[in-house]
């Protein structure tokens, strides 16, 4: 019997939290993604506060190798 969505308890982690369009979440509903049959086009990952300064620079047209964040 399957569980109830009220006794599913998952984890609030980041690699737990998926994005998705209101179409693709409606037909997810409250299953895993393997449960629906929907594949995953990104493996998540922990955003660290690295990444954020990342995309927060890359956001102002700044460039990012000009200031030595990346190689």
């Amino acid at each position: 019997m399957p569980e109830s969505r009220l006794t599913r308890v998952e984890a609030d982690t980041w690699l737990n939290s998926i994005a998705a369009c209101l179409r693709c979440s409606g037909i997810k509903a409250h299953r895993t993604s393997e449960e629906a049959g929907i594949p995953l086009l990104f493996q998540p990952q922990v955003v660290t506060t690295r990444d954020t300064l990342l995309v927060a620079v890359t956001a102002t047209g700044a460039g990012v190798v000009a200031l030595g964040l990346v190689a």
